[in-house]
């Protein structure tokens, strides 16, 4: 038998050791092929457009007086206060960074009081219920929304004494 050359089994070596790295190489690659990678998912900025409902709550006070304007007597300032409850809806529009909207509230109010003073079989007022109507329209900051707004506020004030009452819508 021959001796082997010095150049053959070198060559051998580096056969060998080639066959060993691309076989490494395969067993780091998956048996099956990479899904495609997914699109990037548009998250869009904020806006105020949609509806909205909500609960209000909270208490009210202020004065009073009443006049007989045929004796031209009057009763003087006296307190009404009260709790209120009710609801609110509304719709905003988002134009760019332009934002008009509408909202309205109804809601439920024990805000009376009563005197003697000069009416002697004693004079009360009272309101008992309350609702607004009105638009919006502002700027908006992303989440900062600085606006202007304008309306209407109705209610059923109510004015008792014994044996007389009226009650005025406004």
């Amino acid at each position: 038998m021959k001796k082997p050359k010095l150049k053959n089994l070198l060559l051998a070596i580096i056969g060998v050791t080639a066959l060993g790295v691309v076989t490494m190489e395969a067993a780091d690659m998956p048996s099956r092929p990479l899904p495609m990678p997914r699109a990037p998912v548009f998250v869009p900025f904020f806006t105020w457009t949609g509806f909205y409902v909500g609960i209000n709550a909270g208490y009210g006070f202020g004065d009073s007086s009443w006049t007989d304007t045929t004796l031209g007597v009057t009763t003087g300032n006296f307190n009404v206060d009260g709790f209120m409850i009710g609801g609110t809806a509304g719709y905003n529009l988002q134009l760019g960074s332009a934002v008009i909207g509408v909202e309205g509230d109804i809601g439920w109010s024990d805000v009376k009081g009563s005197t003697a003073t000069n009416c002697p079989l004693g004079c009360e007022t009272k309101n008992t219920w309350f609702g607004t109507a009105r638009g919006r329209i502002g700027y908006a900051f992303d989440r900062f929304l600085p606006y202007f707004t304008a309306g209407a506020a109705f209610g059923d004030v109510q004015a008792h004494t014994l044996g007389f009452s009226g009650t005025t819508k406004t």
